[in-house]
């Protein structure tokens, strides 16, 4: 497979003020494609886009996600399945007790999975149909800690004690599918003090995830189960909106039905048109 683009999202503070919001949002680009009679004898792949096509058109977001191993391609095939899905908004990286990358494709809700060794290389892979890959649930859940190490409050805070109170009490109550609740750190009169602890007591997980939809989004696990630290950036870089959700993922990272919907769509534009495997 092609390899992901690293990122790092920063975790260093940018001084709260407001700045212009993103003006344009991401759209969708058919992915550069070879000529369709040069493709003919890539057979494995046709294959494997056809079934993911009929995986696709009746999915729904409520279900369980829908694997399909990349593990028997050889690499002429694919790199017509990779090209074909390419590469688009949103990218995930795990380093927890196992190393694996996501990257949603130009078609959303359709992932690209990298399980990988402790060398770096790819060990399996596999595309992914679902509103957020299976293994990134799976590890929100059960290699970030459910409780923070007993602390106590430093005197010189303003505002952080209430907003810890509240998350621990939010976050205690969390369940799957609840709506998340959103603190907007950017709104509220907290100190520089109160941030350098926040950021020290709950800390950064195992997960990050960018999301490139609208304007830049870098979101990054708390070191407590369901706390998601949530960063807006423009165009300069410059942070925008900085908030703490208390969820089991945040909704910017997750395709939703009209996602898949207009996916499946696009497949079988991708498909008939441009590939003329219809």
């Amino acid at each position: 497979m092609l390899p992901f683009n690293d990122f790092t999202p920063p975790i260093e503070e940018t001084p709260l003020e407001y700045i212009a919001m993103p003006q344009e949002m991401a759209t969708f680009r058919a992915p550069l494609l070879p000529e369709p009679e040069t493709i003919h004898h890539l057979k494995a792949a046709r294959a494997l886009m056809n079934e993911l096509a009929i995986q696709l058109k009746d999915y729904r977001i409520e279900q369980s996600t829908v694997q399909l191993s990349l593990d028997h391609l050889d690499a002429e095939n694919l790199k017509l399945v990779v090209q074909t899905l390419a590469e688009g908004e949103v990218k995930i990286i795990a380093n927890g007790q196992q190393s694996v990358r996501f990257q949603e494709s130009v078609l959303a809700g359709i992932w690209l999975v990298q399980c990988l060794n402790e060398q770096g290389q790819i060990k399996s892979h596999w595309v992914e149909i679902g509103a957020i890959p299976e293994w990134v649930r799976h590890i929100a859940d059960t290699e970030i800690p459910a409780q923070l190490e007993p602390f106590n409050f430093p005197d010189n805070l303003m505002n952080a004690p209430a907003i810890l109170t509240e998350i621990i009490d939010k976050q205690s109550h969390c369940q799957h599918g609840d709506p998340a609740h959103i603190i907007n750190l950017t709104l509220l009169p907290i100190s520089e003090t109160d941030q350098t602890f926040l950021l020290n007591r709950l800390g950064t997980g195992c997960l990050t995830i960018l999301s490139k939809g609208y304007g830049n989004c870098r979101i990054s696990s708390a070191n407590l189960r369901r706390v998601w630290w949530v960063r807006y950036y423009n165009s300069m870089d410059q942070l925008i909106l900085n908030t703490l959700e208390i969820t089991s993922i945040p909704s910017v990272a997750c395709a939703a039905q009209e996602d898949i919907e207009d996916s499946y769509s696009r497949l079988m534009t991708l498909l008939n048109d441009y590939l003329k495997w219809g």
